[in-house]
């Protein structure tokens, strides 16, 4: 069955000033797929997903979501549709574990409990530490509880910015044994890596360099590209 077209990424461009960094990006997203982009450092992933979510504006091109063009739109007012961005400093320091969930899912929420114990399910370590400010958390934790905010805010797109980054590899399992379980609920993710573990997750695959796509396809046709296993999988 064909699965509707939830984000639709036109030629765009953006950058910091004058410092132009995404060069006529173009690429579709549908809905209920984890969408993986790899790159390294400085390859613009985070410029990508900061224009998204609208915390940088496009200097051309379109960003069409679920069917309405949001270039020129706030952030609030993408946050209200659904986007939900979610990077290192998504959360509020002074506040404990469980007001910064609290916040996130609004205080007019109709299952609030039921929706906390659903979090708390996923993240237990997180329901321990739940009155502990978010600033003693560890990094590791501090992700979890990233996470646990973006997918409190029920958004129909949640993107992740480079969530292994700074990670054990204790974490990152459990990283990836959530975004499992996100995407057996059929949540659509744009997430951005650099770690090659996270393609296993991944419906589609796209990577940048230098700005520019240069590769956006399915996994299988990314796994099957000699030139990307051996230049971004090093298999």
């Amino acid at each position: 069955m064909e699965r509707n077209l939830l984000l639709k990424i036109s030629d765009l461009s953006s950058g910091y000033g004058e410092m132009g960094i995404l060069r006529n990006v173009s690429f579709d997203l549908r809905e209920g797929d984890i969408t993986l982009l790899l790159g390294t450092n400085g390859s613009g992933k985070t410029t990508l997903l900061k224009t998204i979510a609208g915390l940088l504006k496009a200097t051309s091109g379109k960003i069409i979501f679920d069917g309405k063009d949001i270039t020129g739109i706030p952030i609030a007012e993408r946050r209200r549709l659904g986007i939900i961005f979610a990077s290192e400093d998504t959360y509020f320091p002074t506040l404990n574990v469980k007001e910064n969930l609290v916040m996130s899912l609004g205080k007019n929420h109709e299952n609030y409990e039921e929706k906390m114990k659903e979090i708390f399910q996923y993240f237990p370590e997180l329901r321990e530490m739940a009155k502990s400010k978010a600033s003693s958390l560890s990094g590791g934790q501090r992700k979890m509880l990233i996470m646990a905010r973006a997918i409190a805010s029920e958004g129909k797109l949640i993107v992740i910015d480079e969530p292994s980054s700074g990670l054990s590899p204790l974490f990152v399992e459990k990283i990836i044994t959530l975004l499992e379980r996100l995407k057996n609920m059929k949540q659509t993710i744009l997430l951005a890596e650099q770690n090659v573990e996270f393609v296993s997750l991944a419906a589609e695959v796209g990577i940048l360099d230098e700005g520019r796509i240069a590769f956006f396809g399915s996994k299988d046709n990314a796994l099957q590209n000699d030139v990307i296993r051996k230049t971004y999988f090093s298999i």
